[in-house]
């Protein structure tokens, strides 16, 4: 995540809902995200369903703080609104139409160190490639090392050992 360097950031950054999205993105994917995956159809595209998926999680999440701007103030988003059958995250016009004020758009900020964590700290329950492909990696060589440190003719880990080595 080339944008949100841990110790680049303050608690007064913020990202559009656009740039929160972006960074998500870059987080399932790494190096192989690009920014027109966002101008996709997420109907047809799962990456972007995907995305969209962790963005909901991290606007739904009391753990980052999520800011509406509403003409010249910013209000602090309650996530039960987005539960709303008629609530849209709406990447395209980079705006969150809830549906407890009909026909109002609003622009959205999201407290980018707290996303940054967010992210780090669910990285490995998420359903994105890269973290899935991750997980796979960490378990395979966890595997191996235990076929390496116990070969079948010694004394077999019991259980416990196993769970702290997990």
């Amino acid at each position: 995540m080339d944008f949100l360097m841990p110790g680049a950031l303050t608690n007064q950054t913020w990202l559009s809902l656009r740039d929160t999205a972006r960074e998500i993105g870059r987080e399932l994917l790494g190096d192989d995200w690009h920014d027109a995956i966002l101008d996709r159809d997420r109907k047809v595209d799962s990456t972007l369903g995907e995305v969209y998926k962790d963005l909901r999680k991290v606007l739904d999440s009391t753990e980052v703080t999520v800011h509406l701007e509403d003409h010249d103030q910013r209000i602090p988003l309650d996530p039960k609104d987005l539960y709303h059958f008629a609530s849209k995250i709406d990447l395209e016009s980079n705006t969150i139409k809830l549906g407890r004020w009909p026909g109002e758009a609003f622009r959205c900020f999201v407290n980018a160190k707290e996303l940054a964590d967010f992210l780090q700290r669910y990285r490995h329950t998420r359903t994105g490639t890269l973290s899935s492909d991750e997980r796979y990696r960490q378990c395979r060589d966890w595997l191996r090392d235990l076929m390496v440190n116990h070969p079948t003719d010694s004394k077999r880990p019991t259980k416990a050992e196993l769970f702290a080595k997990a």
